[in-house]
C-alpha cells in the first residue's frame, strides 16, 4: 500500500513524462509547420485551434471539475453513480450533439464573418463537419482524462497520449511529404482521428476500472455517507465551477489569440501563437505534473486537513522550484532581447509567453479550492482583475498610438494584476492551514 507521498511522486513522474514528451513533439511539429506554410494559413489554423479548445472548455459547464469534488460521493454507493452521474453524462453528450448541429447549421454565418474579417477562402461543408465533430470528441476526451487521473491511471493515460500525438504527427507529415497540399482540412483531419481513437481506448480503460464500483453491494459500516449529497449540491458545485471556468477564460491564451487576430491580423498573430506553443509546453507540463496529480490525491483525502497540508507543502515545494527556474529563464530571455535590440520585433511574443506561464502559479491552489468548493474566492479575484484591467485600459490604454502598443499595455497590466492575485491567494492559504501547522 503506497503512502500519500509515494502516490503523489508516482503521479508526478508519469504526468511529467507525458507532459515533457507530448508537448515536445507538439512544439517541434508546430515549429516546423510555422516555417513550412504561410503566416496567413498558420494564423488561420491557430484561430481554429483556439476556437475548438475554448469551446471545449466553456461548454463543459463545470462537469469535469465537479467530478473531482464529488468523486468519492458518486462511487461511495453504486446507486449514487446510477442516480446522479449517469444522467449528467447523457446530458453532456446531448449538449455536445446540439452544439455539433448548431455549428453545422450556422457554418455559412461563421464563414461569412471570417471572410469579411480576414479575407479567408470559403471552406467546404466537410470542413465544418470536421471542426464540429472534433469539438464533440475532444470534449468527451477531456472528461475521460479527468476520470483517468482520479482513477490513478497515470501510466496508461501517459502512454496512450504519447502514442496518439506521435500518430497525429506521423499521419500529417507523411501525407505532406507524399505530395498533399497543406490545407485546413489536412491539418484537422489527423486531429479528429487521434481524438476518436483516444476516446475509444481511454473510455475502455476508465470503464474497466470503474465497473466493479458500480456493481450492487450491501452497505457497510465503513461507508462514509454524505447526507448533503444530492442534486442541489451537484448543481451548486457545477455552477460554481462554471463561473470559475468562465472567469479563467478571460486569461486563456485561446481567447487572447482571438483578440490578437482581430487587432493585428492573422499573419502577425502567427509568431505570437508559435511563442504561445512554447509557453503552453511548459504550462501544460506543470499542469499535468502538479495539477492533475494533486487534484486526484486531494480528492481522496478531502476530509483530512493534515493530509492535505502534507500534500500541499510537498507539491507546492516542488512546483516552486520549477517556477524559480522558469522565471530566471524568462528574465534572461528578456535581457537578451534588450541587449541585442530585438525587443521591438519579439517583445510582444515574449510578454505573451510570460503571461501564459504566470497562470501556472495558481495550479496547486486551484486544485485545493476545487476540492473544498471554494472556487468563488478565485472567481471573485478574477472578476476583480478583469474589471480593473478593463477600466485602466479604457482610461489609459486607448491613448496608445496603435493596436500593437494597446496590446502591449494590456499584457503588462494583466501580468501585474495576476501576480498580485497570486500573492493574495498565498496569504489566504497560510490562514487556511494555520491549524495544520
Amino acid at each position: 500500500m503506497m503512502t500519500l507521498i509515494q502516490q503523489l511522486n508516482r503521479s508526478l513522474k508519469w504526468n511529467a513524462i507525458e507532459g515533457i514528451l507530448y508537448k515536445a513533439i507538439l512544439v517541434l511539429h508546430q515549429s516546423y509547420l510555422f516555417y513550412y506554410i504561410s503566416s496567413q494559413l498558420y494564423g488561420l489554423s491557430s484561430l481554429f485551434f483556439a476556437m475548438i479548445y475554448l469551446m471545449v472548455e466553456l461548454f463543459n459547464f463545470g462537469f469535469d471539475k465537479s467530478l473531482a469534488q464529488l468523486f468519492s460521493d458518486y462511487f461511495e454507493q453504486p446507486i449514487n453513480a446510477h442516480k446522479y452521474l449517469k444522467p449528467q453524462v447523457w446530458f453532456q453528450i446531448g449538449l455536445l450533439g446540439l452544439i455539433w448541429v448548431a455549428i453545422i447549421l450556422g457554418a455559412n454565418q461563421i464563414e461569412s464573418f471570417l471572410i469579411h474579417k480576414f479575407q479567408i477562402e470559403p471552406q467546404t461543408i466537410f470542413f465544418w463537419i470536421l471542426i464540429s465533430t472534433t469539438i464533440f470528441f475532444e470534449s468527451i476526451r477531456k472528461t475521460l482524462r479527468m476520470l483517468a487521473q482520479l482513477c490513478f491511471l497515470n501510466r496508461s493515460a501517459a502512454l496512450l497520449e504519447l502514442g496518439l500525438i506521435s500518430l497525429y504527427v506521423l499521419i500529417f507529415w507523411s501525407r505532406v511529404w507524399s505530395g498533399s497540399t497543406v490545407t485546413l482540412t489536412e491539418i484537422y483531419l489527423p486531429l479528429l482521428l487521434q481524438s476518436v481513437l483516444g476516446v475509444t481506448v481511454l473510455g475502455h480503460l476508465v470503464w474497466q476500472t470503474l465497473r466493479p464500483t458500480l456493481q450492487p453491494r450491501p452497505a457497510s459500516v465503513f461507508d462514509r455517507i454524505n447526507l448533503n449529497f444530492g442534486w442541489k449540491l451537484i448543481l451548486q458545485t457545477r455552477l460554481s465551477n462554471y463561473c470559475y471556468q468562465f472567469s479563467e477564460a478571460f486569461f486563456s491564451s485561446n481567447l487572447l489569440v482571438y483578440f490578437f487576430s482581430f487587432k493585428l491580423g492573422l499573419a502577425k498573430v502567427a509568431p505570437l501563437k508559435l511563442a504561445n506553443y512554447f509557453a503552453i509546453f511548459l504550462k501544460a507540463l506543470l499542469e499535468k505534473t502538479f495539477g492533475f496529480s494533486t487534484l486526484a490525491l486531494f480528492a481522496q483525502v478531502k476530509h483530512t486537513r493534515h493530509a492535505q497540508f502534507t500534500l500541499f507543502r510537498e507539491g507546492q515545494g516542488q512546483l516552486n522550484l520549477f517556477l524559480k527556474i522558469l522565471t530566471i529563464i524568462f528574465l534572461s530571455l528578456g535581457a537578451y532581447l534588450l541587449v541585442y535590440d530585438l525587443a521591438p520585433k519579439f517583445g510582444l511574443a515574449w510578454l505573451f509567453f510570460g503571461f501564459t506561464l504566470i497562470n501556472s502559479f495558481f495550479i496547486i491552489y486551484e486544485q485545493l479550492f476545487i476540492i473544498h468548493r471554494r472556487l468563488w474566492l478565485i472567481t471573485s479575484l478574477n472578476l476583480l482583475v478583469i474589471l480593473i484591467c478593463w477600466g485602466l485600459i479604457k482610461i489609459l490604454g486607448y491613448q496608445a498610438a496603435d493596436a500593437y502598443h494597446q496590446i502591449l499595455f494590456g499584457l503588462c497590466l494583466l501580468i501585474g494584476l495576476r501576480l498580485t492575485s497570486f500573492n493574495l491567494l498565498r496569504q489566504v492559504m497560510q490562514r487556511v492551514f494555520q491549524q495544520a501547522t
